[in-house]
């Protein structure tokens, strides 16, 4: 008797453990809290929208079924104008003090603010936005600055703008603010089992009022808070 409820129990274990080698990895990717703007100036004089974000993973398959992010995405929906951005750097961002009568520190990528505004943004570059792993049974988490993502226009397609996701400074503020929202979806490229799909996790919303449009505008930068689709008003 003893023998049969070994094997029974054997088996079961098998089973379960096929069912998880079928399965795979199971990875998770949550919203941002936080969605951070900013205006970058480029070499030619070009104001561009940057988008900085916390990528929050979890794997909920058993350990040794780990998925692999190949690359890191973020897309903002004003109004119907769409602005896909990749990963670039992997950053640590705060906020500095501006003594009255002092000058803002010059920082890679985000602009440093109007003269006479009382704080600044802080980039910290940890490193390149590379693939990393998400291990079975754990959990990632950084802070990413997003560059706007080339359209990959194909040969002959006279309608399609390989400069599509970049926005200037000036006409996003206008939108933003026209929109009165930015709908953001936070994604990933991951690899998992063989295949390679498009994670993503469920979208958030920024409200912009007259206000926040102003704080943007003096400052160069806001990080504002994103709040769940179903609860955005």
């Amino acid at each position: 008797m003893s023998g049969a409820v070994g094997t029974v129990l054997a088996l079961g274990a098998l089973g379960w453990n096929a069912v998880d080698w079928l399965r795979g990895a199971e990875p998770v990717l949550f919203p941002p809290q936080q969605v951070l703007l900013c205006r970058e100036t480029q070499p030619l004089g070009h104001e561009l929208v940057r988008i900085g974000a916390i990528s929050a993973y979890a794997n909920t398959a058993p350990s040794g079924y780990p998925a692999t992010v190949l690359r890191e995405w973020i897309v903002l929906d004003l109004g119907g104008r769409r602005l896909e951005q990749v990963a670039q750097h992997r950053v640590e961002t705060s906020w500095r003090r501006i003594a009255e009568g002092g000058a803002p520190v010059p920082m890679p990528d985000c602009d440093p603010p109007a003269p006479g505004a009382p704080v600044q943004l802080v980039v910290a570059h940890k490193g390149v936005a590379a693939p990393f792993q998400v291990p079975g049974r754990g959990s990632v988490a950084h802070e990413s600055l997003f560059y706007p993502h080339p359209v990959d226009c194909p040969a002959g397609a006279a309608a399609c703008d390989p400069a599509a996701n970049q926005m200037a400074w000036p006409a996003f503020l206008a939108r933003a603010g026209a929109a009165g929202r930015i709908a953001v979806t936070l994604g990933a490229d991951v690899a998992a089992g063989g295949a390679v799909a498009r994670l993503a996790a469920p979208p958030c919303t920024i409200l912009l009022d007259a206000d926040a449009v102003e704080v943007l505008r003096r400052f160069n930068f806001y990080a504002f808070p994103c709040r769940p689709a179903a609860g955005g008003g």
